[in-house]
């Protein structure tokens, strides 16, 4: 029997490659949990040692349009109110064409990933870290 509330640094071995299988499910059941739970509590239900807040709101325009409108007739210039940004790689791959993209972009260009534990059967290629690299 696993003890959930054991840290991972302090199980053995064979305990995570028990639970390594399970994992996943675990973490989408205890998800189903808790989000049955706050259906619920919406409600009316109550639990124990819970209550339903306000999670943090985040402010945003209804029309973007109108506040420009708004703003463009009271006076603050375009370049005040809108900034200009550089397109993304995507976008920029197809206006230029991938040959033109590569030929004039291709060393500005990098690519971040993480490190994910997977099934051995994953297609993917192992990673192998090198000496001096912190993974």
């Amino acid at each position: 029997m696993i003890d959930f509330l054991t840290p991972p640094s302090l199980m053995a071995k064979e305990q995570i490659e028990s639970l390594l299988p399970r994992v996943d499910a675990i973490i989408e059941w205890a998800k189903g949990v808790k989000d049955y739970a706050l259906e619920k509590a919406i409600e009316g239900q109550t639990y124990k040692g819970y209550k339903l807040v306000n999670s943090k709101s985040n402010r945003k325009f209804i029309d973007k349009d109108k506040v420009a409108q708004i703003l463009l007739k009271n006076g603050y210039s375009a370049d005040v109110i809108f900034e200009k940004k550089l397109l993304g790689i995507t976008k920029l791959e197809t206006i230029l064409t991938k040959p033109k993209f590569d030929k004039l972009l291709q060393k500005q260009i990098t690519s971040e990933s993480s490190l994910q534990l997977v099934l051995e059967t994953d297609p993917r290629e192992a990673y192998i870290k090198q000496n001096n690299e912190k993974a």
